[in-house]
C-alpha cells in the first residue's frame, strides 16, 4: 500500500472515530495487529493537517510562572525609571538573583545621564553585568545604551511594548521603594538640626537629601528603611561581596 493510500485510510478511520487524537487511534491499530512502522508518523500528519481538528482545538495553557532570569550574581540586572514629581526620576536596578538593588535620582531622561548614572551606581561598585533588563522605553532602547553595553560586553534585553507585568520584580520593588521615599520626604524640616549646604528650597532633592544627610533618628529611620530594602530581607547573602568589598555595609 502506498503513502497515499495509507494516508487515505487512516483520515477515514479518524473522521469514522469522531475526529479521535493521534494516540487512541494508534492504539486501537496496533491492537488490530498492524506493525506498520510508517502508520505512526503519516498518523500525526493527517490529524495535525485536520482542518476540523485545528478550528476546535483548545489554545494551550499559558504558565502561571516564568523561568528565572538568572542563577548567579550580577548575570541579570533589571533597570528602569521611575518618576517622583515633575521633572525629577530614580534610577533604580536590581539584582535578579540576589534581589540586592541601587539607584540615582535623575533629572532627565537623556541617555547620556541614565548611562552616566549606571556607571556610577552599578558598574563601579559591582562591575559590568551579563545582561540588562528594561522596558522599551526610549530613554533604555536607543544608541548610546546600546554602544555602552558593547563596551562594556553586556547584553541588552527588553520587554514587550505596554507590558510592564514582563518587569514585575523591578516594578514590585519600585512601588515599596518610592512608598518609602514618599514618607520620608513627608518629614518636616523642624526634626532635622541642619539642612545639607547645598539645599535649596523645599523641593524634593533637598527633601532626598534631608533623608540620607538628617541628623535626627526619624530621617535615620526613613534612610535605614531604603538600606533594608535594597539589601533584601533575608539578611547579608554570600553572593553580596564583589572585588572583595562587603555589600552589605554600603
Amino acid at each position: 500500500m502506498s503513502t497515499k493510500e495509507k494516508r487515505k485510510v487512516l483520515l477515514k478511520l479518524h473522521k469514522q472515530f469522531g475526529h479521535a487524537s493521534a494516540e487512541r487511534l494508534q492504539k486501537l491499530i496496533q491492537s488490530s495487529g498492524n506493525t506498520d512502522q510508517d502508520c505512526p508518523i503519516i498518523l500525526q500528519e493527517t490529524i495535525r493537517d485536520c482542518e476540523i481538528c485545528q478550528r476546535y482545538s483548545r489554545s494551550k495553557p499559558k504558565p502561571a510562572v516564568g523561568l528565572p532570569l538568572a542563577s548567579q550574581y550580577n548575570e541579570t540586572v533589571a533597570m528602569d525609571l521611575h518618576e517622583l514629581e515633575p521633572g525629577v526620576w530614580y534610577l533604580h536596578i536590581i539584582d535578579h538573583f540576589t534581589r540586592f538593588s541601587a539607584g540615582n535620582i535623575v533629572r532627565t531622561k537623556k541617555p547620556s545621564e541614565i548611562v552616566n548614572s549606571f556607571i556610577h551606581s552599578w558598574i563601579s561598585v559591582h562591575g559590568a553585568p551579563k545582561r540588562i533588563y528594561t522596558d522599551n522605553g526610549g530613554e533604555f532602547n536607543n544608541a548610546e545604551i546600546r554602544d555602552m553595553a558593547e563596551n562594556f560586553n553586556i547584553e541588552t534585553k527588553t520587554t514587550a511594548g505596554y507590558s510592564p507585568w514582563s518587569n514585575g520584580l523591578l516594578e514590585r520593588h519600585n512601588m515599596t521603594l518610592t512608598e518609602i521615599l514618599l514618607k520620608g520626604m513627608e518629614l518636616s524640616r523642624d526634626v532635622y538640626i541642619q539642612p545639607p549646604p547645598e539645599a535649596e528650597g523645599d523641593n524634593v532633592l533637598w527633601k532626598l537629601k534631608k533623608c540620607v544627610y538628617g541628623l535626627a533618628d526619624a530621617s535615620l529611620y526613613w534612610y535605614n528603611k531604603v538600606k533594608e530594602l535594597m539589601l533584601n530581607t533575608g539578611g547579608k547573602m554570600s553572593q553580596m561581596t564583589s572585588f572583595g568589598q562587603d555589600l552589605s555595609s554600603l
